[in-house]
């Protein structure tokens, strides 16, 4: 659900067999898909900008955001783990969990992305995951 309450987004194989999101605005009963959210390997958890404008997800080893009004998907980093949650701020700021792994930082303007935790190994921590901006 958008932050805003109007859209829903959605992961779904369209009758083209081709994994992807949808969006359905909560004012129809039809579906949309978004053109260049496809994911070959299926979807970690997405999640909305603050503004509800974009949907971000992981595909091909990289984050990636894509406009709920249509466009291309931009590339915003490089995440070789799978992406376990998200969550993205009103000043730019999205971070995310990748597993293994910890919570990562980055610009939602794109750019590399940052460890934002650490591990506690005498724990037996071996990832974080779904962190979400209070």
């Amino acid at each position: 659900m958008s932050p805003d309450g109007r859209q829903l987004a959605f992961a779904a194989t369209g009758s083209d067999g081709v994994a992807r999101l949808w969006i359905r605005p909560l004012d129809s009963l039809d579906a949309r898909p978004l053109p260049g959210s496809e994911s070959s390997g299926g979807f970690s958890p997405f999640f909305w900008s603050s503004d509800s404008k974009f949907v971000v997800f992981q595909s091909d080893g990289k984050l990636k955001k894509i406009g709920i009004s249509g466009g291309r998907a931009q590339i915003l980093c490089d995440a070789s783990g799978a992406v376990v949650g998200g969550s993205w701020n009103r000043d730019g700021v999205i971070i995310f969990a990748e597993a293994p792994g910890t919570v990562m930082r980055v610009a939602a303007d794109g750019g590399p992305a940052s460890p934002l935790t650490t591990l506690d190994a005498s724990r037996d921590n071996v990832s974080d995951a779904f962190p979400f901006f209070l």
